[in-house]
């Protein structure tokens, strides 16, 4: 399973490479590939395995939950403009030779993105029809949420259970309720408003986040999973799962190392020594790192308290409803994950006093392996202790979750607008304007003549396609 869910992290980070760059990170690309597959097969025996259970049989409740969660996200999104940028960046994929290039501005620019969860679906669609865009976009999140649960979960055997951990896994939150009073706003909770109460930023429960973030959800818990599934193995790829989750989610990556730095703590320092964190980990992050760097210089970083609308009492208040007091609660609960939770809870702290991108981008997805660790110990919690005080742990769970939950039934109501499934760049350009939201623009595109040359190497493939994708 390890394997699988590796090879799931791996496969559109070497379609971008094999088909974005330029013949000499091309074949550099297609090395570390035959290494890895060597590697994987070498340790394909190692693994504690559940390939001699039937998934079917054994784990019907996670694959049904997973199905209609994938469905319900994917078939129905709520309008936002999230939304609107994914189906720019799914239909220029779709639309567009690789590297698409986009004209917007009266000028040329090459699509610049994270883009391991787009580019599978919008390979299919290129090949099988646009039409089928939707349906291809279920399938591949439905596979990775589905492998998620297993690496999660594999070891609960009660199938109410294991409806349980999954229902606590989908809906595990902070405490959102805090902030709806903070604010005053009981009837401001809307999909739009789902974690968004503090201005400083927002963690979001795996199911807002894979409502409207599925770009960096999918690919950063089921890399977090890896390490609770085989903490050897994983550690063994570590630095090698660091930079492929990186064309998943940049900041999610720096996320894991917390998970990381605990996991080689707990294995030793030796373990990490091996061929896939020393070779083929730096090899593989050259181009990655070239690539997501092009043009990132307009995203903003700051500290905090530097921001303009910093606030030091909703600080506060976000701090603590967010995390420190579930984490205080874990830390009570399970003695025997106690240094893993101060590890957690430590880095959490440390990452709210940066803010990184136009919404602190680095704070929401950066958090999201330690929220989704914490989702997992907290589900297993519930269906392992008797005692009275895991009625503390109910009581916290049911207030996090009453917001995330009316949150998304409103998202999903058939009176609930809908994005436009056929949004261009140019038009969502025309929408989100240069002069007024000049980030939006960098965010995703870079000027063609601003792309990047290695040693006079140009890092992609020719951009002089004959068609724009608009």
């Amino acid at each position: 399973m390890f394997i699988f869910a590796f090879g799931y992290l791996s496969l559109p980070v070497f379609l971008v490479l094999f088909t974005f760059f330029s013949t000499p990170f091309v074949g550099l690309s297609a090395a570390v590939l035959v290494g890895i597959v060597f590697c994987c097969c070498r340790a394909h025996h190692t693994e504690t395995s559940i390939a001699k259970m039937s998934i079917l049989r054994d784990y019907w409740p996670l694959l049904v939950i997973a199905i209609a969660i994938a469905c319900l996200c994917m078939a129905l999104p709520f309008k936002f403009w999230d939304w609107e940028k994914h189906f720019a960046v799914l239909n220029t994929l779709t639309a567009s030779a690789w590297p698409p290039l986009v004209e917007v501005h009266e000028q040329v620019w090459f699509l610049r993105y994270y883009l391991a969860w787009y580019v599978v679906p919008a390979l299919f669609a290129k090949i099988f029809g646009a039409q089928l865009l939707t349906v291809f976009m279920f399938i591949w999140t439905a596979t990775g949420v589905f492998t998620t649960l297993l690496l999660a979960f594999h070891k609960i055997k009660k199938v109410k259970h294991l409806f349980i951990v999954a229902a606590v896994f989908f809906l595990f939150s902070g405490l959102d309720i805090v902030g709806i009073f903070y604010r005053d706003e009981i009837e401001q909770i809307t999909p739009h408003w789902l974690q968004w109460w503090s201005l400083g930023g927002y963690m979001g429960s795996y199911l807002f986040n894979l409502s409207l973030l599925p770009q960096h959800t999918v690919g950063i818990c089921l890399a977090t999973c890896l390490f609770l599934y085989n903490r050897e193995l994983a550690v063994s790829y570590s630095a090698l799962i660091v930079v492929v989750v990186a064309l998943w989610s940049p900041f999610g990556a720096v996320g894991l190392l917390p998970i990381v730095a605990y996991s080689l703590a707990k294995q030793g320092c030796q373990s990490i020594l091996t061929v896939q964190n020393c070779l083929f980990a730096p090899l593989l992050a050259l181009p990655i790192l070239l690539y997501l760097s092009q043009g990132a210089g307009q995203v903003p970083f700051m500290f905090v308290w530097q921001w303009q609308d910093f606030s030091l009492s909703e600080s506060i208040i976000f701090v603590f409803s967010e995390f420190l007091i579930i984490t205080v609660i874990m830390y009570w609960l399970c003695p025997q994950q106690r240094q893993l939770l101060a590890t957690l809870g430590l880095f959490l702290a440390v990452l709210y006093l940066f803010r990184g991108g136009q919404v602190n981008d680095l704070m929401s997805r950066g958090a999201v392996a330690s929220i989704c660790l914490l989702a997992i110990l907290a589900a297993k919690q519930l269906i392992q202790k008797r005692a009275w005080h895991r009625e503390v742990l109910v009581l916290y769970l049911l207030l996090g979750a009453f917001p995330v939950t009316v949150a998304f039934v409103k998202g999903i109501l058939p009176a609930t607008a809908r994005p436009d499934k056929n949004m261009n760049f140019a038009n969502l350009l025309s929408i989100y304007t240069y002069e007024e939201y000049p980030y939006m623009t960098y965010s995703y595109l870079v000027k063609t003549q601003d792309m990047r040359n290695v040693l006079g190497v140009p890092l992609l493939r020719d951009l002089a396609a004959p068609n724009v994708g608009r």
